[in-house]
């Protein structure tokens, strides 16, 4: 992304949440995309987060964190706010570096 100025970061930053907002359903849980709902019960979640940082060497990498909550397992309550949920997947790897 360019540089922005502030202004345009504000508007930036509310636009992106407004788009989030129009987009999201009402079972989805902030930064989780619904991926499995069961006779409308909602089961799993997943969030992708994707960072890129400057490595030693000063060359780019773009790192991917992948998180899956779950809530097939003993201790889940259906219809209860908020669902006890556990991580079923949490992996971080640098999938590619980004040339300059």
């Amino acid at each position: 992304m360019p540089n922005l100025t502030q202004e345009q970061q504000e508007l930036y930053d509310i636009l992106q949440e407004d788009y989030k907002e129009l987009c999201r359903e009402d079972y989805d849980w902030d930064g989780f995309e619904t991926i499995d709902r069961h006779e409308g019960d909602t089961l799993r979640w997943e969030q992708v987060i994707t960072l890129i940082t400057r490595g030693p060497s000063g060359q780019l990498y773009r790192w991917t964190y992948h998180e899956g909550l779950t809530e097939r397992q003993e201790d889940a309550y259906y219809d209860d706010i908020p669902v006890p949920v556990k991580p079923v997947e949490k992996v971080v790897t640098i999938t590619e570096y980004v040339k300059q």
